[in-house]
């Protein structure tokens, strides 16, 4: 089942990023520049729970569609190197 990337992610990534450059722009220790702060965690916040709920909702569709599911652990970083080579018994030292 493929799923569609959220359109809402760059947006909001965009957004973080408008309010962090603010933020560093304002004096510090200045109210403008706490407001700024608290501006900058809000955009954090909103971001932790858009993709908290695009999980969950993913997860509802998973479990609503599917009778059984399977969850592996895999170890993506030992999957992704390659055995070492094995010397031949003919000659020593040559692959």
């Amino acid at each position: 089942m493929p799923v569609d990337t959220p359109r809402w992610g760059r947006a909001a990534a965009d957004r973080l990023a408008a309010a962090q450059r603010a933020a560093g722009r304002a004096k510090r220790r200045s109210n403008n520049r706490r407001h700024r702060r608290e501006t900058v965690a809000a955009r954090h916040r909103k971001i932790a729970n858009q993709r908290k709920d695009f999980h969950h909702k993913q997860a509802r569709e998973l479990v609503g569609r599917y009778e059984l599911l399977v969850v592996e652990d895999l170890k993506i970083a030992n999957m992704l190197g390659r055995a070492k080579p094995v010397p031949t018994r003919i000659s020593r030292g040559s692959f």
